[in-house]
């Protein structure tokens, strides 16, 4: 039985076909997790591809996911699925020591640019936005969202007196 081709994907749909991606990625790509766990590379494609209906189950995703540890933007899937019910993940274990302060700041400096690379080719553009500019601002915006939540994590274990105020 194959897979439909050429569905019309939500908006919602197409963050979690992208965050998949971004997670093969991290992972060395579909064909190295595909091997590495015994699974079909083409239903690993099709999880990936936008045009497609397929999604990865829970267990595959825990299993990509943790190939991908360690990896700028880890864990792509789950980010993408906390940032779609309105929360931002910041990991348990980040450093909240005044010494991770300036790496941080590094990285929330490095993903404006990031944005601002993206976004200022737009400016002055009488050419509406394709899907994948769109996508690729998107993509930036929650990077930095990401940098955002971890600087504020940081800056909150650092509070005077010890408690954080939220």
């Amino acid at each position: 039985m194959s897979t439909e081709r050429g569905v019309l994907l939500t908006h919602k749909q197409i963050d979690l076909k992208n965050a998949t991606d971004a997670a093969f990625g991290a992972a060395g790509g579909q064909d190295r997790f595909a091997k590495a766990t015994g699974r079909s590379q083409s239903s690993m494609s099709d999880s990936a591809s936008l045009d497609t209906p397929t999604f990865l189950r829970l267990d595959v995703i825990g299993d990509l996911e943790d190939y991908g540890r360690g990896r700028p933007g880890h864990p792509h899937i789950t980010r993408a699925l906390a940032r779609r019910q309105g929360f931002e993940l910041v990991p348990s274990g980040s450093s909240g020591d005044e010494a991770s302060l300036p790496a941080l700041l590094g990285q929330l400096g490095s993903e404006v640019g990031d944005v601002f690379r993206v976004l200022a080719a737009r400016v002055g553009s009488a050419a509406p936005m394709s899907v994948r500019d769109h996508d690729d601002a998107t993509r930036e915006l929650n990077e930095l969202s990401d940098a955002v939540a971890a600087l504020r994590h940081a800056h909150a274990a650092n509070r005077p007196g010890g408690a954080s105020s939220g």
